[in-house]
């Protein structure tokens, strides 16, 4: 049922080294993503919309930060999935959905060791298959000990009814796998929209902090799509595209 343009390597350990070329590409990324924010930066005419906010329930009154919710290794997220796809697969379900931010960077790049929760959303979930999703999640949340949104599609509610769409063709077109198991596939969010996003955040433009993992994530969604595509750089032209198109804008004041 699937038919794989890339798949990530999952099953590299996540200190194995990066070959040459892969090394080459990362550092080209880096340089293009301080290249595009100094860039961007000096513009009057752009800001952000309809991106996720940091939930309310994050913060405490005046601001400070709640302590991190559990974490969740790449071993856990595996096995926490394949328990998923195993009750899907039981109920005669097969759900594709796209994969975003932190479960990308744990399971495939290898930029974090673990992340608290699992976002992902479908635009093409039916009532049925959500119900389905929904008491999986839920049954493997009480076997296990989690939080009960260990995996949610809240971002679905933060990206523009007539974007969902988009992502979602472009994540399936891009095909890049991070877990395949009957019952349940989840593939990586655009790369082109990770970046825009991250990039955004490391601005000063989002709605949430940016986070000491960001620069290191924006820079290997970058490399992967330069390695997809076969180009060592990409100009600020193209990144301001990118975001026109998923809708993505830097402020003022950023």
């Amino acid at each position: 049922m699937s038919h794989r343009a890339e798949t990530s390597s999952c099953t590299t350990p996540l200190h194995q080294s990066r070959n040459q070329s892969s090394s080459h590409h990362d550092t080209r990324a880096k340089q293009s993503i301080n290249m595009c924010h100094f860039c961007l930066r000096g513009r009057r005419d752009l800001h952000l919309e309809d991106l996720a906010p940091v939930p309310a329930a994050a913060r405490q009154p005046g601001g400070t930060q709640q302590p991190e919710q559990q974490q969740m290794t790449r071993a856990e997220i595996q096995a926490h999935l394949h328990a998923v796809a195993k009750y899907l697969h039981s109920k005669r379900q097969y759900l594709r959905v796209v994969g975003v931010g932190g479960v990308i960077a744990t399971l495939s790049l290898g930029t974090r060791n673990a992340t608290h929760d699992i976002d992902i959303f479908s635009d093409s979930i039916s009532p049925d298959q959500a119900n389905y999703l929904r008491a999986a999640v839920q049954k493997v949340a009480k076997k296990s000990g989690l939080d009960p949104h260990w995996l949610n599609n809240q971002t679905i509610l933060h990206i523009p009814v007539d974007l969902r769409g988009r992502i979602q063709e472009d994540a399936v077109r891009q095909n890049y796998v991070l877990f395949d198991e009957p019952g349940l596939q989840v593939v990586a969010a655009p790369w082109l929209y990770s970046f825009t996003s991250k990039l955004h955040r490391i601005s000063g433009s989002g709605a949430g902090p940016s986070r000491q993992y960001d620069p290191q994530d924006a820079a290997n969604f970058l490399a992967k799509y330069l390695q997809a595509v076969r180009r060592p750089s990409i100009t600020v032209s193209e990144v301001k595209a990118w975001m026109e198109r998923y809708k993505i804008r830097i402020t003022d004041d950023s």
